[in-house]
């Protein structure tokens, strides 16, 4: 298996040096990658925080927090309807 992963990763380093890539990924860029999608796709913090093994939440949010989106129309609505709730 962790053979077969790693001719994978050749292959596609061979590839992208072929089309002009000029700086050599490591395999830790794909885990940036990984958690820079599962942001974009919306998984919960503590989601991804238990996916990449940080022990703390604040190890998580400090090197990814950046690329979440800005919540603000989430908390106007969240407010809005708890304000109805109770009129």
């Amino acid at each position: 298996m962790a053979l077969r992963r790693l001719h994978r990763w050749k292959s596609a380093l061979d590839t992208a040096n072929t089309a002009g890539l000029t700086k050599r990924p490591r395999i830790h860029d794909l885990r940036h990658t990984h958690a820079s999608w599962l942001i974009a796709g919306k998984v919960p913090l503590p989601v991804i925080q238990a996916r990449l093994g940080h022990e703390p939440i604040t190890t998580t949010v400090d090197r990814y927090g950046h690329l979440l989106e800005s919540s603000d129309g989430e908390v106007v609505a969240a407010v809005e309807w708890a304000m109805a709730a109770i009129a």
